[in-house]
């Protein structure tokens, strides 16, 4: 990704590659990053993987990536999360095993003018991991 990229506000999804609590820590945050408006409106609707074709599915997307990222492990073994924002307002849903990283994860995508970012634990099956 271009370092104009890195730098843009952006939605996506994102994973912690942690096979132990103490490796919970930025540098192994995997996302998938696009930029977007601060409606949250994307500039390219392209590569989509959710079934409506306007977001990523952890699922759909964790299957094209590489061993050397998944670890031939199942997109759901690592803690992982998902950033929206609609009208000015981001939410971060992530899985409480890592919510440490928060901070982290409002930089990676650039939400730091955003209006109101809100982090939520999403503590129900969807976001469970082998920690839990």
């Amino acid at each position: 990704m271009s370092k104009d990229k890195e730098n843009r506000l952006s939605r996506g999804i994102f994973w912690v590659i942690a096979e132990m609590e103490n490796d919970i820590k930025p540098e192994n945050i995997f996302a998938i990053r696009k930029p977007c408006n601060q409606n949250g409106e994307y500039e390219n609707n392209e590569g989509f993987s959710s079934k409506d074709g306007t977001a990523q599915n952890h699922k759909v997307t964790w299957a094209t990536l590489g061993r050397d990222i998944t670890k031939g492990k199942s997109f759901d073994y690592y803690p992982r999360g998902r950033v929206e924002i609609v009208r000015n307002k981001a939410t971060i849903w992530m899985n409480g095993n890592i919510l440490p990283l928060a901070d982290e994860i409002k930089k990676l995508f650039s939400l730091l003018n955003v209006a109101v970012v809100q982090v939520k634990e999403d503590g129900s099956k969807h976001y469970h991991c082998h920690f839990d």
